[in-house]
């Protein structure tokens, strides 16, 4: 009996060892299971971060670009706005514009009734005055030579501290000699075309202009013109209103020529355009203040 009881005590506890291990095997699979999913979790928050962060950096790329078409806009619209500004200004009556052969503002004609000729009366070379505009007493009239290595730093010089400027005068052209040699340099240059104005009691170089000669060709045909450029007054002599005697001197001199036509720009409106533009300038190696 006893054999039987130390049997069925050893039957007894394999069996509860049995158990336990298949217990623990059951936990164990369900451990196992319960981690899976955890990790199953992770990796689609993961997935779904991702997809969120690439769904707001698309949404930033469109809105910088709508922000970038709008300041464009209000800057056309800026521009638009100076333009008509510029243009109820030039309404009013111009001392010395009024006077040259150009459409005005004021005149009211409609385009299509406009027949295709010279504004002023056609003229001669002989027509034109041999004699030089006069200036006030206290300058006189000068050829600048371009080439010449003194004359060239002087008229650098002047175009570096006079020309033009922005309206706060914290940005200037300038060009250096080697390429205002270039562009006077052209084909069929003229010296009388590189006209200047010196002080005569010190012979400084207060006053700029130039005319360079090119070919248009207007409506099928070409035609002889020059090309204004680089007007230029020195900034405390401009009350001697030096700039319009400038333009008439050399004008009279393209004229004795036989060049009647003659193109030009501006910064401002100064009479009915034939077109206009708008750009922007980029600044190459500016001065840094230290």
């Amino acid at each position: 009996m006893k054999d039987q009881d130390n049997s069925s005590k050893s039957a007894l506890s394999q069996a509860s060892n049995d158990a336990s291990s298949s217990g623990s095997t059951s936990t164990s699979t369900k451990d196992s299971k319960s981690n899976s999913g955890s990790e199953d979790a992770g990796v689609s928050v993961v997935t779904q971060g991702v997809k969120d962060l690439k769904v707001q950096q698309e949404q930033q790329k469109k809105l910088a670009m709508i922000n970038s078409y709008l300041q464009l806009l209000e800057k056309k619209a800026t521009a638009v706005s100076s333009f008509e500004k510029k243009k109820e200004e030039m309404m009013k009556p111009h001392k010395f514009w009024d006077t040259q052969p150009m459409p005005k503002f004021r005149e009211n004609y409609d385009v299509n009734d406009i027949k295709e000729g010279p504004i002023d009366k056609p003229k001669t070379p002989e027509d034109i005055s041999a004699e030089p505009y006069k200036l006030p007493a206290s300058f006189e009239w000068v050829n600048c030579d371009i080439e010449n290595e003194k004359e060239g730093e002087e008229i650098y010089k002047l175009l570096m501290n006079n020309y033009v400027e922005d309206s706060d005068a914290m940005f200037r052209f300038g060009y250096p000699l080697s390429f205002l040699r270039w562009a006077l340099g052209v084909p069929g240059k003229k010296k009388e075309y590189h006209l200047g104005v010196r002080q005569k009691s010190n012979k400084k170089l207060r006053g700029f202009i130039t005319a360079t000669p090119a070919k248009a060709v207007i409506t099928g045909k070409t035609v002889e013109v020059v090309e204004i450029n680089f007007l230029c007054v020195h900034k405390k002599l401009r009350k001697y209103r030096l700039a319009p005697v400038l333009i008439s001197e050399i004008t009279r001199r393209v004229n004795r020529n036989n060049v009647w036509h003659a193109v030009y720009t501006a910064g401002v409106v100064l009479t009915k355009p034939v077109t206009r533009a708008q750009y922007w300038h980029r600044s190459l190696n500016p001065k840094k203040t230290p």
